[in-house]
Formats: structure tokens, C-alpha cells, sequence
């Protein structure tokens, strides 16, 4: 852990940076479906390999992120509570939730919010990217998948705002998993204040779009757990992970941001804390990664090549 905060600041900069350039890479390096069965053949998951032929055509989450959102969702069932999604787009994870959970929990129900609408008017000053609308996907679409699947029993479809939708959801129930999807500054903070307080104890939350350059998740994230002492766990391409009440392990690699109000880095700011442990133990993700590299050297020596022929 290093006790410089801009030091460590920047090392999230560069972590956002290249999920970025990982994310760009993941069409070209996953095309053919012997490189995807390569990586699930990696992670020697049964329920994954199984699960994710159905998900991935509606899905634009990734593989990686897949793994561990079902990981997550496995290791929460041993806490009490329901499940819930926040933003849900085209349906992918939220299949992929509501199969796993019909498997190895039947009794528990999975929410599942979106406006159906797409994402509202991003904030200008806190979100850098997306459009109003962006991920629309209209709710007969989503129903009409539950029910191919068999989880319309499973699911209850929630349309609205997460302003006007989620105090309503989650009022009276205790949640052991959360995938909260929302891309969006205002949209995330919905969601934090009105679901954390309903966690399980040592209970998962998902955010999907932390590192993926807009900031406003990451905004967001930051705010609300600065100084809590939770810890958030960097995983794959944009995501990270919050278990609920969870205390530090021994031999745990970890960066800690300082963040002032405004969330730039401050000596004397609130500590925010990643664990780097889920990235070192993927051994999927680290193959995908070294593939990834010799990607974008590839493309460099192109540039270069190219560059080469400018005048001057």
C-alpha cells in the first residue's frame, strides 16, 4: 500500500485506462468460439459454461465479468435475502441471474429495475459519456425472455426511475446480492442509497461500469463509501465488487485512494480501499490480458509504421 495518494490515484487511472483498452479489444480476441471455450475451459465452471451459451447472445457484458458476477451471486446465497438488478438493458445478466438463482435457490425472488427507456439525461458535470436512452429495451422484450427461460415465476419486472421505483422495492426486504448497472452519476447514488442500507450482512454488490472512463460511477461508489472502511474489489474490465461489513485478510494486496469532497486526491481526504485479489487469482482474465497486450502492440507498430510516412 503506498502512503502517497496521488501515487495511488494514479495507479486507478492507469487500471481505468486499460479496462478501457481491454474492453475494445474483447470483440476482436473472443470472435470465434474456440477462444471463448478456451477461457471458459479455464475457469473449470460447470455452471458458467452452461449458463453463459444462453446469456451471452443478450448480453453485452463480457465473459469475465459474467464469471465473477456469478461467482458473486453463488457466494451470497449463503446470506439471507433476495436479489435485485438495477439496469437492465437487454436481459443477459439478468438471465444469467435468474437461471442460477432458479438452480440453486428457487425460493428467493430476483428484481429486476429499468425504466425500459434507456438511461435517463446524464449529469454534464459528473458523467463524461452516453446519451438519454442509450440501453433502451422495451419490457414486452424482456418478459417475452423471462418466459422462454421458464423465470417469469422467478422475476418481478420493476419499470420506472430508480428515484420514483426503488424505495417502494426494496422497503421491508433484506437483499444478499445486488448487480447494480446504471451507468450514470444520479442513476448509481439512487441506487446506493436505497439498496445498501438493505444488505445482508457480508452481502454482494455488483457494480458493472466503475472503470469505464465517464466517472460517474466512479464518482458515485467513492462518495458514498468514503471513510466507511468498506473495501471495494477491483475485478475484471470495468467491474468492481463490495462485500457488505467485509474486514481485511492478512497477505491481501490493497490500494487506498484519499479523496476530498470533489474526489480528487487529498492527503486528507476520506480513504477509499481496493483488494486486488480477484485479479490475481483469474487466471481466464490474466491469458485474456497477455492476449490483449500483444493486441494493441500489434496495432502500435502499425500506427508507427504509419506515422512514419507523414512528412516532418
Amino acid at each position: 500500500m503506498s502512503s502517497d495518494p496521488l501515487a495511488d490515484y494514479r495507479t486507478l487511472q492507469r487500471v481505468e485506462a486499460a479496462h478501457i483498452m481491454l474492453d475494445l479489444a474483447y470483440p476482436a480476441l473472443t470472435k470465434s468460439a474456440g477462444a471463448r471455450e478456451a477461457y471458459l475451459a479455464a475457469y473449470d465452471d460447470e455452471l458458467l459454461a452452461r449458463l453463459w451459451k444462453q446469456c451471452e447472445p443478450h448480453s453485452v457484458v463480457d465473459l469475465f465479468r459474467a464469471r465473477h458476477l456469478l461467482a458473486g451471486l453463488v457466494a451470497a446465497l449463503e446470506q439471507p435475502g433476495d436479489v435485485i438488478e438495477c439496469g437492465v438493458a437487454g436481459g443477459g445478466t439478468a438471465l444469467l441471474l435468474g437461471l442460477a438463482l432458479r438452480e440453486l435457490a428457487p425460493e428467493r425472488t430476483l428484481f429486476l429495475c429499468d425504466s425500459f427507456e434507456g438511461l435517463p439525461e446524464p449529469d454534464p458535470t459528473k458523467d463524461r459519456q452516453y446519451a438519454a436512452g442509450d440501453y433502451a429495451c422495451a419490457r414486452p422484450v424482456i418478459e417475452a425472455l423471462l418466459a422462454e427461460h421458464g423465470l417469469t415465476e422467478h422475476c418481478v419486472l420493476v419499470e420506472g426511475w430508480f428515484s420514483d421505483t426503488l424505495a417502494d422495492v426494496v422497503a421491508d426486504r433484506i437483499f444478499a446480492f445486488a448487480h447494480i448497472d446504471c451507468d450514470l452519476y444520479t442513476s448509481c447514488r439512487d441506487c446506493l442509497d436505497h439498496v445498501m442500507p438493505h444488505m445482508a450482512p457480508r452481502g454482494y454488490v455488483v457494480f458493472d461500469d466503475y472503470h469505464d472512463g465517464s466517472r460517474g460511477v466512479w464518482r458515485a461508489v467513492n462518495e458514498y463509501l468514503a471513510g466507511s472502511g468498506e473495501r471495494l474489489h477491483l475485478g475484471p474490465m470495468s467491474q468492481v465488487t463490495l462485500v457488505t461489513g467485509e474486514k481485511p485478510q492478512a497477505g491481501q494486496e490493497e490500494v487506498t485512494l484519499h479523496l476530498n469532497p470533489a474526489g480528487m486526491p487529498s492527503p486528507g481526504g476520506d480513504s477509499v480501499t481496493f483488494c486486488l485479489d480477484a485479479l490475481h487469482h483469474d487466471q481466464a482474465f490474466q491469458a485474456f490480458v497477455g492476449q490483449a497486450r500483444g493486441f494493441w502492440a500489434g496495432r502500435l507498430e502499425l500506427l508507427e509504421g504509419y506515422c512514419r510516412l507523414m512528412p516532418g
